[in-house]
């Protein structure tokens, strides 16, 4: 059996339980390599590591930083109250692996995810600067297509159009 090369050391796929929940060695979670405590329950979540790193300039102290592949945490304090943020990296994938093993770092809470960054955006009176505060969002990856019949007169629909 091949090992597979893993955050600066080696592993084979035995060493770990489970797909669902990948581990290093020292029993960090793969991607992220974080460990129960490594995260404040309150995570700001951003694309850039460099914005994550401007982001935690905010902080009254901190007391992890980690960087991962194209992935950065950084753990502190903001008056008091404790808080991470992530710079993700580009992509939905990667999004989706920080998501589902930042939750695995929780055994009984829940976290406080909060995505902060810039977005496109097709309403004509907000502004390049202003800032937003979205209920949802809608992948579009069936722009192309006509409206299905849950959206047809929908205030989407006459966007999309």
């Amino acid at each position: 059996m091949v090992p597979h090369a893993r955050i600066g050391i080696i592993m084979s796929p035995s060493e770990s339980s489970s797909s669902e929940s990948v581990k290093t060695s020292r029993g960090n979670l793969y991607h992220i390599d974080l460990a129960p405590g490594g995260l404040a329950n309150s995570i700001l979540l951003c694309v850039d590591p460099t914005r994550a790193r401007r982001i935690a300039g905010y902080f009254d102290e901190v007391t992890l930083e980690r960087s991962s592949r194209e992935i950065l945490t950084i753990t502190g304090s903001y008056k008091g109250c404790p808080i991470s943020v992530i710079g993700t990296g580009i992509g939905q994938d990667n999004r989706e692996i920080v998501f589902i093993e930042a939750i695995q770092l929780f055994l009984k809470d829940r976290p406080t995810m909060i995505r902060v960054g810039s977005c496109g955006g097709l309403q004509p009176d907000v502004a390049v600067g202003d800032r937003i505060i979205s209920s949802g969002a809608v992948q579009c990856v069936w722009k192309t297509q006509a409206p299905t019949s849950w959206m047809k007169g929908s205030r989407l629909s006459r966007i999309m159009r």
